[in-house]
């Protein structure tokens, strides 16, 4: 424990230069919030006497703060001043270790007065100012706290904490900012002094050494007495007209019975000064109620031993100007005086206050109306010329105006201010804690969508029977490539605040990316359709690449600029996908991630102008197993057949049932052209068109985006059922002919006996050459009996027949198309 502070309740006075005040208590990750923060407001008239003492403007602060920092013992009260040292050496400046922020200059602490120091920035220098201010505040004891020293900061600027990973470390000002207590040494057990009554007596004070010496007011004839407690003079208590003269001293040889009946015992050789004094009434004559009036003068004397004095006393020393007066009981001030302002408080009106008569000493002071308990404490200043602000020695007269006989009081707890000191070291719990700066980032509840269809040209591509959807040409170089358009880009997605604090500003960064794909990449759920299964991989952090087994890349996505800044999200599809539906030529795949997930990030990082950096980000979900932004539309082959304009008369078939090498003809026929086209038969007929019976069809069409599959040309009879079709012919022998389809590619007219009488068929002449392809079998019944040569043509009274080309179109995915066209080779 300490003579005057108690050492176990020390504590720290922390300012934090973040804006607001960090008092919650609630923790967060940059900000302890457990500071001594209060509001500027609070303080309004402290900043107005900084300003006059050369700090900047109230309106420039940025932040206070205020705590107790040292808490007194037990019954002291000390004075107290700030002292600021260079190691052992007490200095009016000291260069500290901080810095401001703005401009990296370093921080003098100056000593302004007892109670005020200011941090000066590039002291000396151009740019010279006050970053903060210290101001030291006396916390008075009062019943339940013993008081104890208060320290306010007040900052103008933001000072540099170093450490750039922290934002609330401290900075302080160890070893270098002291508070020094002074009390007053108190005299208030006298049971060592001599007995009886004495021309002087002394007491010492056994801590400090310091003794109390005592006299009556008339030296050499006056004399004084005392109790354990109290002094008195005379006749036991000092009665009107008598009084009390102390000095204070040291090396005095103790009073003792004989040898205070002499001043020639008085030896002391040293005297201690003061800058007030003090009594207290412990006594006074009558009841409680009397009140009682004293003059005091104080000295500043240079007598030692038996020059203690040469005359009346007060002659041979300099009086002190006696400034102001308070007057308490117990703890409770209840009177105050000063020689400007006269009574400053008047809790009991009943003490009086007058200046010492002008025309003998106006140095001293007149007190009227005291008390029994009353302590007065007064204090000595520099007015005139032989003024030093210190006292060694002071008188007490009884100058009670009541007259009365027990208008009469003793003096005890005698006391010269400034005696007892202590010092303590408050600069290590000085803290000055870092601001840094604030920065969020917060995704919108809006997203992107992106629709690639790998369909090339002017037109898509849909399967029989599938729905057509809305198309936009998205080739642009590639099977597909959209970029979008975002209004404000993509950063609008995301809304970001922020601020850098007191340390100003620094810099700020904001990075679109790419998250969500490890470096050996991401299995997507999506195929090439020449590769296989496709993994994402991230080739920057502004672009993804899918690729397929054999390493090709299939698509890209990329964060680009499409000019002035704006970032959009560009998909290009280089290589087909197989969407899995081959039935559908547009069906859309979702880029999905079984494993992982595919996220856009905005990150904004923040640095104030001391280095402090912050970094907030949100994301914005674009694919994961569920859920995708990304789809791709299929595409399809194309395939056309078109009959060639014409192409029956190409196919027209004409069988004579004449056999040999001349026709016949009844009397009077016209006779015709006549091939012998018995060829073993009665007849047989191969068609000769150019290039075979497939040039009489146009086809067209491609693969696609997927590439090449299947390509698979039929030529075919349709129009035939299973129950055979009824025609206009008839055998010869075995009645009507019905027509039958023994395959896709030959037909067989038989009669009602079963028997085949013709056959149509599709066959290779060569080289993959189809023609058509009738052979009679049997004679017809042509019906005129009249002519030999007339023609009859298969009809077909309830259908029709036609050859057919039909091509069917497989890509490589397996989607597939068929066309096909016809050619009318018979019907009714």
């Amino acid at each position: 424990m300490g003579t005057i502070f108690d050492e176990t309740l020390t504590e720290d006075v922390t300012i934090d230069e973040s804006e607001g005040l960090q008092t919650s208590g609630v923790a967060t990750t940059t900000e302890d919030n457990n500071d001594d923060d209060i509001l500027l407001s609070s303080i309004a008239t402290l900043l107005g006497t900084l300003d006059t003492l050369g700090a900047p403007a109230a309106g420039d602060a940025i932040e206070a703060a205020q705590n107790r920092v040292l808490t007194f013992e037990a019954n002291v009260d000390p004075n107290l001043k700030f002292t600021l040292k260079n190691g052992d050496t007490v200095v009016t400046e000291v260069l500290s270790a901080l810095s401001t922020t703005a401009g990296g200059d370093p921080i003098t602490l100056v000593w302004i007065n007892a109670t005020t120091i200011f941090g000066y920035a590039d002291r000396g220098g151009a740019n010279e100012r006050v970053a903060f201010a210290l101001v030291l505040e006396k916390i008075e004891p009062t019943v339940g706290d013993p008081g104890g020293a208060r320290v306010t900061i007040v900052q103008y600027e933001a000072l540099d904490n170093g450490n750039d990973a922290l934002f609330d470390e401290a900075v302080d000002l160890t070893g270098l900012v002291f508070v020094d207590a002074v009390q007053d040494i108190a005299f208030d057990d006298f049971s060592t002094a001599a007995a009886g009554q004495n021309l002087w007596n002394s007491v010492t004070d056994t801590a400090t050494g310091i003794q109390l010496l005592f006299t009556g007011l008339d030296f050499g004839s006056d004399t004084v007495n005392t109790s354990d407690f109290a002094i008195g003079s005379n006749s036991q208590s000092i009665a009107i007209d008598d009084g009390i003269v102390v000095d204070f001293v040291k090396n005095q040889t103790p009073a003792k019975d004989t040898d205070a009946k002499t001043v020639t015992t008085i030896n002391f050789t040293e005297r201690v000064e003061g800058p007030s004094g003090g009594f207290t009434l412990v006594q006074t004559g009558g009841n409680d109620a009397n009140r009682v009036g004293a003059e005091i003068f104080a000295f500043d004397s240079s007598e030692l031993g038996t020059h203690y004095t040469d005359g009346a006393i007060g002659e041979a020393s300099p009086s002190q100007t006696i400034v102001s007066v308070k007057v308490w009981l117990g703890d409770t001030l209840v009177s105050a005086w000063d020689r400007t302002n006269g009574i400053t408080n008047n809790t009991d009106p009943g003490v009086t206050y007058a200046i010492s008569d002008p025309n003998d000493n106006d140095d001293g002071v007149v007190i009227q109306g005291l008390l029994v308990h009353y302590r007065v404490e007064f204090h000595v200043g520099v007015v005139d010329g032989d003024d030093t602000g210190k006292l060694d020695r002071f008188s007490v007269q009884n100058v009670s105006s009541g007259g009365q006989a027990n208008d009469t009081f003793d003096l005890g707890d005698i006391r010269l201010g400034g005696q007892v000191g202590e010092q303590a070291e408050v600069g290590s719990h000085i803290n000055f804690e870092d601001d840094g700066p604030t920065q969020s980032v917060t995704a919108g509840t809006a997203t992107v969508s992106v629709e690639l269809d790998e369909t090339t040209g002017a037109s898509d591509r849909y399967a029989a029977g599938e729905t057509a959807d809305t198309y936009l040409n998205d080739d642009n170089g590639y099977l597909a490539q959209v970029t979008t358009s975002v209004a404000g880009g993509l950063v609008s997605l995301f809304s970001a605040a922020g601020d850098y604090g007191s340390d100003g500003a620094g810099t700020l960064t904001p990075l679109l990316s790419f998250v969500g794909v490890p470096a050996e990449g991401l299995a997507t759920s999506l195929s090439a359709t020449h590769g296989g299964a496709i993994t994402l991989f991230a080739d920057s952090a502004t672009q993804l690449s899918g690729k397929d087994a054999d390493g090709d890349t299939v698509f890209t996505i990329a964060i680009v600029n499409v000019g002035g800044g704006v970032l959009q999200l560009q998909t290009t599809l280089i290589e087909a996908l197989d969407n899995g539906n081959d039935t559908l030529f547009d069906e859309a795949v979702a880029l999905l991630l079984p494993v992982g997930a595919l996220e856009l990030q905005y990150q904004v990082t923040r640095s104030d102008a001391e280095g402090d950096t912050v970094v907030a980000s949100d994301t914005i979900l674009l694919a994961d197993d569920e859920n995708s932004v990304f789809g791709f539309d299929d595409d399809g082959p194309t395939q056309t057949v078109t009959a060639v304009a014409g192409a029956a008369a190409q196919l027209e078939v004409e069988l004579d049932e004449t056999t040999g090498a001349s026709d016949r003809y009844a009397a009077g026929e016209t006779a015709d052209t006549y091939l012998n086209d018995d060829n073993g038969y009665l007849a047989r007929v191969t068609t000769s068109v150019a290039g075979g019976l497939v040039s009489l069809f146009s086809a067209a069409g491609d693969y696609g985006s997927d590439g090449a599959g299947t390509l698979t040309p039929l030529l075919s009879f349709v129009g035939v059922p299973a129950g055979g079709l009824a025609t206009s012919l008839s055998a010869t022998h075995g009645g009507a002919i019905t027509l039958f389809a023994d395959s896709a590619t030959q037909l067989s007219g038989k009669d009602a006996d079963g028997d085949t009488v013709f056959t149509i068929a599709i066959v290779d002449v060569g080289g993959g050459e189809l023609q058509l392809r009738t052979t009679l079998f049997e004679a017809l019944d042509n019906g005129n009996d009249t002519l030999f040569d007339e023609a009859v043509d298969l009809l077909l009274p309830t259908g029709a027949l036609e050859l057919q080309y039909q091509v069917t179109r497989s890509d490589a995915e397996g989607d597939t198309v068929v066309a096909s066209d016809t050619i009318l080779l018979a019907d009714d």
